[in-house]
C-alpha cells in the first residue's frame, strides 16, 4: 500500500514540473469566385453608401416590392420588384433586415427611415441566394 501511494505521488509531481507548451496550429483560407483567388473577399459583400436627406426620403416612399416566402410557406423578406440605384438594389433583390429589425410579412421600406433616424443603419439582402450588406450613413 505504501509502494502505490509514494508511486501515485512520483507520477503526480513529475507531471507538475514539465511544462506543457500548446501547440500553435496555423493554416491559410482562401476565397475563390468563379475560379480566380479574392484578396478582400470581405469587399464584395459588405458595401457602405452615404445618402442626402432627399434621396433618403425617395427611398422610403418606393413601392415596388413584394413578401418573398420560402417553400416552407415562411416569410424571408421584401422582394425588390424594381431597382433601388442609391442603395445599388437591383431587381429581384430580396431585403432580409434593416438595421436589426428583421422583415416581417407587410414590412416596407418606410422602416428604413425611421432606422437610419437612429443614426448609421444597415440593410441585409440576398441577391442570386449570397448574403451582401450594405451600411448606410445620410450626410
Amino acid at each position: 500500500m505504501r509502494f502505490v501511494i509514494c508511486f501515485g505521488a512520483l507520477i503526480l509531481s513529475s507531471c507538475v514540473q514539465k511544462s506543457i507548451k500548446p501547440e500553435i496550429i496555423s493554416s491559410k483560407v482562401t476565397v475563390t469566385t468563379s475560379g480566380k483567388e479574392v484578396s478582400d473577399f470581405a469587399s464584395q459583400f459588405v458595401r457602405r453608401v452615404e445618402l442626402t436627406p432627399s434621396q433618403l426620403e425617395r427611398i422610403s416612399k418606393f413601392d415596388q416590392t413584394q413578401d418573398s416566402f420560402d417553400q416552407f410557406g415562411s416569410c424571408v423578406g421584401l422582394q425588390l420588384l424594381g431597382e433601388v440605384p442609391a442603395l445599388a438594389l437591383q431587381k429581384g433583390d430580396i431585403l432580409t433586415a434593416i438595421g436589426k429589425k428583421v422583415l416581417k410579412p407587410g414590412d416596407r421600406l418606410t422602416i428604413l427611415k425611421g432606422e437610419i433616424a437612429k443614426g448609421e443603419t444597415s440593410i441585409t439582402f440576398l441577391r442570386i441566394g449570397r448574403v451582401y450588406k450594405t451600411l448606410i450613413e445620410v450626410r
